[in-house]
């Protein structure tokens, strides 16, 4: 008798929350898919793009920790994204006037035309999905994934920043 092979995801989890935790995964799994396939060609992955573009944004250049903030991670986590821009070319690092120690990161001339590139490449991205999605179903998502991430800063021993409050909707 043949042994068949079962794939993870065929498998029943009698768990629910565990069942919503590999969706979760999956829905990001996808979303990293189609930002990928949407930047392919760029040169740049889809954390280099949000780098770039939060940098963009900035009314000055930004400290590490800054960036951290905007992109919601912990500043020595951006460090190696802060080199693979320096490397291609696209940002650079200079010193803070008022405090020579304190590092900041601006965009080069090849850094502002490659987010020209890029932003309208995830915005239409972004508005396919969501229009996918429709707006009763977006703001919902909007909603749950604040709740979630607040929900998540509540674990013990996790440090996460504060999701900011804009326009945005969330």
């Amino acid at each position: 008798m043949a042994t068949m092979t079962t794939r993870t995801n065929d498998v029943p989890l009698s768990d629910p929350t565990l069942r919503d935790l590999l969706r979760l995964d999956a829905a990001w799994s996808a979303v990293s898919r189609v930002f990928d396939r949407a930047l392919a060609g760029t040169g740049v992955s889809l954390p280099q793009a949000l780098a770039l573009t939060a940098i963009e944004t900035s009314p000055q250049p930004l400290l590490l920790s800054g960036l951290a903030a905007r992109l919601l991670q912990e500043a020595q986590s951006v460090t190696s994204l802060a080199d693979r821009l320096e490397r291609a070319g696209l940002a650079r690092r200079v010193h803070d006037l008022p405090d020579r120690r304190a590092i900041r990161l601006e965009l080069t001339s090849a850094g502002h035309a490659k987010v020209k590139e890029v932003r309208p490449l995830l915005q239409t991205a972004a508005k396919q999905i969501y229009r996918n999605l429709g707006e009763t179903q977006a703001r919902a998502l909007r909603e749950t994934l604040a709740a979630l991430y607040s929900a998540c800063r509540e674990y013990p021993g996790v440090r996460l920043p504060e999701l900011p409050h804009g326009n945005n909707g969330t």
